[in-house]
């Protein structure tokens, strides 16, 4: 079940204003513009400076499906990121995390890469990392704990802190050293995804030659992050067990999202990657039945 976030209780509508500045600061993003006005903003719903100016004070709510349907078709943002701030589940952070990783994906999809290929020349190496790391930690439960993770990398430390930017961020204090900082409070799924990223950050950016890996290439480092980041989280053999106990009348992706604590991205691309595993095993296996009957063929011919 999905958590409510604790907004302002003084504002009438808390979530709307929480939308309001969402989309302010996407307009601002996709702009390039150094001030968006409020107007701008309440004109994607067609509401005059009144209107605009009580949903962003919170005095006018916005949550009607046309409305939040509106917002996600002009902006470029999915809509159950738009949905998810409207019920007060996701905090304009989290939002703004969400939306960023979106548009990443997006942009690998439409560089033209082709995403089976990266499994094959390297989502399984970094699938292999993580299984070693998380074997070696001996863990047999969901969710993962980070910190049993991070023991493994004793150059790494966690620490909770006031930062105000970003969700988590990772500091290089000294060459080989490195602090994950994350805001404190309760750790949310994002903060739990958010630290997992700067880890992988940290392994794939700058300390790269300790794994068998290909050569860093920016262009695909999204990937690489994501991938490694998710595999921590979410290891496949767990995943499977879970899809064995799943209703088929369930939300899947939201289950699994609630089990493994993870922000449901991280549970798509989790079930993306099972899906390459699939596809790479069934190639090699038609490949080597192919292997066969062409070495049955040639003894006989």
């Amino acid at each position: 079940m999905a958590r409510t976030v604790k907004t302002n209780e003084n504002l009438r509508f808390p979530e709307s204003a929480q939308l309001f500045r969402f989309c302010s600061q996407i307009l601002q993003i996709k702009s390039g513009k150094q001030k968006i006005y409020d107007q701008e903003v309440g004109e994607i719903l067609k509401y005059n400076p009144s209107d605009s100016s009580h949903w962003k004070k919170g005095k006018k709510s916005v949550s009607s499906i046309y409305a939040l349907d509106a917002l996600s078709l002009h902006l470029g943002v999915p809509l159950t990121i738009i949905q998810g701030i409207s019920r007060g589940t996701l905090t304009l952070d989290e939002a703004l995390f969400d939306y960023n990783e979106f548009e990443e994906h997006r942009k690998l999809i439409e560089s033209g890469v082709s995403l089976q290929e990266l499994y094959t020349t390297r989502g399984k190496a970094l699938e292999k990392i993580a299984q070693t790391f998380l074997k070696a930690s001996q863990i047999e439960a969901s969710p993962i704990y980070l910190p049993e993770v991070l023991s493994a990398f004793p150059f790494i430390q966690m620490q909770a802190s006031d930062i105000s930017d970003k969700i988590a961020r990772a500091i290089r204090v000294k060459p080989g050293t490195y602090t994950i900082k994350y805001k404190k409070g309760d750790l949310r799924p994002h903060i739990r995804v958010a630290i997992a990223r700067e880890f992988a950050r940290i392994l794939l950016s700058f300390e790269r030659e300790r794994f068998d890996l290909p050569e860093k290439n920016d262009a695909v480092l999204f990937y690489e992050i994501t991938f490694l980041s998710s595999a921590f989280l979410i290891p496949l053999d767990f995943m499977r067990n879970e899809l064995r106990n799943q209703s088929t009348a369930a939300d899947v992706i939201s289950s699994l999202s609630e089990t493994f604590w993870v922000n449901p991205f991280t549970t798509q691309l989790r079930m993306e990657h099972l899906l390459r595993e699939s596809i790479e095993g069934s190639q090699t296996g038609s490949l080597d039945s192919k292997k066969s009957v062409e070495s049955t063929t040639s003894l006989h011919s």
